[in-house]
């Protein structure tokens, strides 16, 4: 089978870096499974005009913003409509799978014409998003409203990465049996238990530490004051305990670097900025014990890719209860689980891992079993392809 895939994700390796990781390893796992997948990123960042006759531009286009961004988000399908034609033209696909976003309404006209089995990947509920984070630009929301559910409606089929995204879209109108829930997951090839990095660890001056882990993107939503907390607290309490963080995210990375240096902590409080996606298993295999610290938030619709992959690595997870995070973690089975904001829970749970090792590596061990029989990519490609078949 041969499917096309259109994705209009913007920062693909900064903001969007999960969606993105998850786009790729998706549809690596249905190649393996043998079916040709083209992957076509359609939006490309853009160009920083600050230089020469184009500053007056960009200085307009900045004053106007919050007017001229709605217009010409809708006149770019123009152009998607003319390429994407060709695209498909070219391709020749069996289907067609196109990710969710704000102003496009492209691939359900194109799949009409080609006649194509249409699926709408409906990762992000992007009306809601741009009600509460992009409220700096003019937006006529019930336009948007209705190519929102067009996108989805006008698919033969639509998945999203998490039951209460599904519960969202279902209160809005959308058949409950039209949108199926196909969560992340995990590559195992790379991501599996192994013992720990020392060289990682000696490199970083950690290799004498119980080392407390956290890889993300420091957006307020990760919950890095909740990370400050239990830094000060931990640190206290054990003087074989230390910290890796990595990520980047401003201003939220500003501040935690701040919090470091003005407690002098910063020997035993790593922090590292980016490194690609394909270094991360190492950086967790250098790691004991992980954190995935989530604050309470009212609509909690994520599919943490990166819980996926400390679970495959074989680490205990101390985690938020919150969202999926609990259909993937029995508290004290395969992770420890939180109430969001408790502080003195993590510290408890945390301080458990630290002290009994053999909990470690029991937790541990169940982590990456139920990985490998339930969540690898793998299964996410199956469970697409199955979807697919009741599409055509």
């Amino acid at each position: 089978m041969k499917i096309t895939y259109f994705n209009y994700l913007y920062d693909l390796y900064g903001m969007s870096l999960g969606s993105t990781i998850k786009a790729i390893e998706l549809f690596r796992a249905v190649g393996k499974l043998g079916h040709s997948v083209h992957i076509h990123w359609r939006k490309e960042k853009e160009v920083d005009e600050t230089h020469g006759s184009k500053r007056y531009r960009f200085i307009l286009k900045k004053r106007l913003y919050k007017y001229l961004h709605e217009p010409n988000q809708i006149l770019r399908n123009l152009n998607y409509l003319r390429e994407e034609f060709s695209i498909l033209q070219n391709n020749k696909p069996d289907v067609l799978i196109a990710r969710l976003d704000s102003h496009v309404f492209s691939p359900p006209i194109l799949s009409r014409h080609f006649q194509l089995p249409y699926i709408a990947e409906v990762d992000s509920p992007v009306m809601y998003e741009i009600r509460h984070f992009a409220k700096f630009y003019y937006s006529p929301y019930g336009l948007l409203d209705r190519l929102e559910m067009a996108f989805i409606l006008n698919a033969s089929k639509a998945f999203c990465v998490s039951q209460q995204l599904k519960q969202h879209y279902v209160e809005r109108g959308v058949p409950s049996n039209h949108l199926t829930v196909i969560p992340n997951g995990a590559d195992i090839s790379r991501f599996h238990p192994d013992t720990l990095n020392h060289t990682m660890r000696e490199n970083l001056k950690i290799d004498d530490y119980v080392v407390i882990g956290f890889i993300g993107s420091f957006q307020l939503w990760h919950g890095v004051e909740q990370l400050k907390a239990l830094i000060d607290a931990l640190l206290t309490r054990h003087d074989r305990a230390a910290f890796l963080l990595v990520g980047k995210g401003r201003p939220m990375q500003r501040s935690l670097q701040q919090y470091v240096q003005s407690r002098k902590i910063a020997n035993r409080v790593c922090m590292i900025e980016y490194v690609p996606h394909h270094e991360i298993p190492a950086l967790i295999h250098a790691m004991d014990i992980v954190l995935a610290p989530y604050p309470y938030l009212p609509f909690f619709y994520y599919s943490p890719v990166k819980i996926y992959e400390y679970l495959a690595c074989g680490k205990p997870v101390v985690a938020s209860r919150i969202g999926q995070i609990p259909e993937i973690i029995e508290h004290r089975k395969n992770g420890m689980l939180c109430e969001p904001g408790n502080i003195q829970e993590f510290i408890d749970c945390i301080d458990q891992l630290i002290n009994n090792t053999g909990l470690r590596k029991d937790i541990g061990q169940a982590a990456a079993d139920d990985i490998l029989k339930h969540h690898t990519w793998h299964h996410r490609a199956s469970q697409l392809l199955s979807l697919i078949e009741k599409a055509g």
